[in-house]
């Protein structure tokens, strides 16, 4: 018989939101971890990880983690299989693909900081008395506090990080591609 014919709809619910990020971890880079990592260890390192950041509880951000931590393995992973690659088009194919992911990974980090940084300051301003009077949110000085606010005194941290901007890519005059395939 069939293990989802034997669980209910929401054991089936409750195993792809607590499970299935550990199990395709397991299934995308178990091997070349050695294959000693079950699907539980994973999880068990993906709750963990999320203890660490905070333990969001907005489903989104939980899954947003989740994708950080499996494109940040599978990262290593083509790492490993461009180490073992056997020509030179081999490796230049893993490393393009390991920048795009790269890009991603980082754009994907840069997000996270900001809805953690946005969830902390929100609790921080919850946890101050309610003001009873009508308008934007101000701080203990009286300044509007709203994003999108263009009032500034330039103390408050940037909202993106280092590294953000993208830059151009360059390309390779066909005499130095193919010095490197004469390599």
């Amino acid at each position: 018989m069939d293990a989802a014919n034997t669980l209910t709809d929401e054991q089936q619910a409750q195993f792809l939101r607590d499970s299935s990020a550990s199990v395709y971890l397991t299934s995308s880079v178990g091997a070349c971890l050695g294959d000693v990592i079950t699907p539980t260890g994973f999880r068990l390192y993906l709750e963990g990880l999320r203890q660490a950041a905070g333990n969001p509880t907005d489903p989104l951000q939980q899954m947003l983690w989740e994708q950080f931590a499996m494109a940040h393995h599978n990262l290593g992973r083509l790492y490993h299989q461009a180490s073992g690659a056997k020509t030179i088009d081999e490796v230049q194919i893993y490393y393009a693909v390991t920048l795009k992911l790269h890009a991603e990974l980082r754009q994907l980090g840069e997000t996270l900081h900001r809805l953690s940084k946005s969830e902390r300051s929100s609790a921080a301003s919850s946890s101050k008395q309610p003001s009873m009077t009508a308008g934007p949110p101000t701080d203990s000085g009286g300044r509007d506090t709203q994003q999108g606010s263009t009032e500034s005194e330039g103390t408050e941290e940037p909202n993106v990080l280092p590294f953000t901007e993208s830059q151009p890519r360059r390309r390779r005059s066909p005499k130095s591609v193919a010095a490197t395939r004469a390599f």
